[in-house]
C-alpha cells in the first residue's frame, strides 16, 4: 500500500498488524510491521530521556533476572539481534557498560 501512495491507511493497518501480532506472540511479524509502520511515516510518542521502552523494559527485567541472551530471545519472542540492540540501547541511556551493572544499578535501587 505505502508504494500505491496509499501511506495514511497504510500506516493505520500496519499499527493493528503489529498490536495483532504482539497480542499472538508472533514477534517475528510484529517486527516487521513496525519496521513498515516507521518507513509509512508511523512516529511513537516521545519518552524522557533515559526513560525504557516498553520492550527494553522486559529485556532488562530478565537480564536482571540471570537469563542469557538466548532465554531472553524465546521468551520474548525476538531475533538474537534485537535483544542485543534493545540491551545496548539499555545500557546507553541507564549510561552503564555491562550486564553486572544492570543488575547492581536495580539492587541498589530495591535497597534505597
Amino acid at each position: 500500500m505505502t508504494r500505491g501512495g496509499e501511506v495514511a491507511r497504510a500506516r493505520v493497518l500496519l499499527f493493528d498488524a503489529r498490536h495483532l501480532a504482539q497480542a499472538c506472540g508472533a514477534g517475528w511479524h510484529a517486527d516487521r510491521a513496525r519496521v513498515e509502520w516507521r518507513r509509512a511515516g508511523g512516529r511513537t510518542g516521545a519518552r524522557k530521556p533515559g526513560e525504557l521502552s516498553p520492550v527494553e523494559a522486559s529485556v532488562a527485567q530478565l537480564a536482571q533476572a540471570g537469563r542469557t541472551n538466548r532465554e531472553i530471545v524465546q521468551q520474548l519472542h525476538l531475533s538474537v539481534k534485537t535483544v542485543e540492540t534493545h540491551l545496548g540501547h539499555i545500557y546507553q541511556k541507564l549510561e552503564i557498560r555491562s550486564r553486572w551493572q544492570l543488575r547492581e544499578r536495580i539492587s541498589s535501587d530495591r535497597a534505597d
